[in-house]
């Protein structure tokens, strides 16, 4: 069992990577919460992984604040890999546009509190 138990994840400022990403969709079916707050080492790509496979459909909480390396395509990334996402904190990422933000009230209907 042991991962497939896991309800809350708090990497922040951590070296997660793209592969990391890759793990944690394969193995954290039922995770909810997931902190990347600080993580610099992984792409929209690695974002991707979460929706792919087992995925991690159920997270409710995702904090992607000061991923700076993230570009306004993670939002339609993230649209779609947690589509159960009621909140959402982007602090710091500067990068973000209007079509981003538009993006993610098109895809997000459980979505309740945005932090920008």
């Amino acid at each position: 069992a042991g991962a497939r138990n896991l309800f809350y994840l708090n990497l922040s400022y951590c070296n997660v990577t793209d592969a990391s990403l890759r793990v944690l969709s394969r193995h954290c079916e039922n995770l909810q919460l997931l902190s990347l707050a600080g993580c610099t080492a992984f792409s929209s790509r690695g974002l991707r992984h979460l929706s792919t496979g087992k995925g991690c459909h159920k997270v409710t909480y995702l904090d992607l604040s000061a991923c700076t390396q993230l570009g306004t395509d993670a939002t339609y990334v993230v649209g779609k890999a947690c589509p159960m996402l009621g909140t959402l904190l982007l602090d710091d990422m500067v990068q973000l546009d209007d079509d981003s933000l538009r993006a993610l009230a098109t895809d997000l209907h459980h979505l309740k509190r945005i932090s920008l």
